[in-house]
């Protein structure tokens, strides 16, 4: 199973309601683009953080939305992913 978890100097910030996710340091040079996302982007950024997998996002998905499907889940989180793809890394 391949890990996903945040590139270096990419950071989750929350200003009022809403959270983008930035880069810092020498990213910024090269990626000056703010990555928004919700509660739910929030919660699995934090996850990411400290490394996971697709197939854990999906277990805790399903476990914390009980009315969710596999299939949705696994589109949703699918576009999740690829929504802040500059800021996460897979490795074997």
């Amino acid at each position: 199973m391949r890990m996903i978890r945040a590139r270096d100097g990419f950071v989750m910030q929350k200003m009022l309601d809403e959270y983008m996710i930035i880069a810092t340091g020498e990213n910024a040079d090269h990626f000056r683009k703010i990555i928004q996302t919700n509660e739910t982007g929030a919660f699995y950024w934090g996850m990411i953080e400290k490394g996971t997998t697709f197939e854990k996002l999906i277990a805790v998905s399903m476990e914390r939305y009980v009315d969710l499907d596999e299939p949705t889940a696994r589109q949703d989180i699918g576009e999740f992913l690829e929504s802040i793809s500059p800021a996460i890394e897979t490795i074997q």
